[in-house]
């Protein structure tokens, strides 16, 4: 399999020597570009609000040690920040340990078994199960089954895991968008307004004020684009899904 990941900067996470030592090898045999080297969740976290990596390698162990901050996580970073997590076991684990964190490779591991783990999980994508919770909600909204709903899904799961992204739609949503649906960044803003102007026109005009209160524009009935966005994605964060 051929290695894209040429140049790409990854951090190794392993809170013993022997897995820093086997995972730095593999590193350089793929011709990375280690950029650092922390023995804690806490350690990595710090590192990663400063520095920007593609990917973090790190021991299935260390998820399961004693964190000391709560808030030292890097699953939290913004997604645009977030790096690519392959988890890595040693050669005697068990089936059990292996599940526990998806993708997980064991060290020693040959490279191609590495590139295929990591061509998984790279970029960093929305999870599929919070676009499926916010289709729902957006079902229940009233929003019929159209590709425009697929989008609006997307980009609250997207806001979801970053809630800077509504700030600039045109920055980081329709970019996000044109990835994973293989348009044009143009391609998006239209569809989306006319199917929000066309379900609030449609639909249940009392349960949308209950939702949305003072944010609708009283003078067009309807949020913007961004308002909806925001919406969902709250609600996703109060587990109202």
């Amino acid at each position: 399999m051929e290695n894209t990941f040429i140049g790409k900067r990854v951090l190794l996470a392993f809170p013993d020597e022997k897995g820093l030592l086997l995972s730095s090898k593999l590193a350089d045999e793929m011709a990375l570009v280690c950029a650092g080297k922390t023995k804690s969740f806490e350690e990595a976290a710090a590192f990663l609000t400063q520095d920007e990596c593609d990917f973090v390698f790190m021991s299935v162990v260390l998820p399961l040690l004693p964190v000391k901050s709560e808030d030292k996580d890097i699953f939290d970073l913004p997604l645009y920040k977030r790096p690519a997590v392959l988890f890595f076991a040693p050669e005697n684990a068990g089936d059990v340990m292996l599940s526990a964190y998806v993708p997980t490779v064991k060290l020693p591991c040959r490279i191609e078994d590495a590139i295929k783990a990591m061509d998984e999980i790279y970029p960093v994508r929305v999870k599929d199960k919070d676009v499926q919770k916010a289709r729902e909600i957006l079902k229940r909204m009233g929003f019929p089954e159209h590709p425009a709903r697929e989008y609006i899904a997307y980009a609250c799961a997207l806001s979801f895991n970053d809630r800077s992204v509504v700030r600039n739609l045109k920055r980081s949503v329709y970019p996000a968008l044109a990835r994973a649906f293989s348009k044009k960044e143009t391609a998006f803003q239209d569809p989306m307004r006319r199917l929000i102007d066309k379900t609030f026109l449609s639909g249940d005009i009392e349960n949308q004020y209950r939702l949305f209160g003072n944010s609708i524009d009283e003078t067009r009935g309807k949020p913007t684009v961004s308002q909806l966005i925001a919406l969902v994605s709250e609600m996703l964060r109060m587990g109202k899904a």
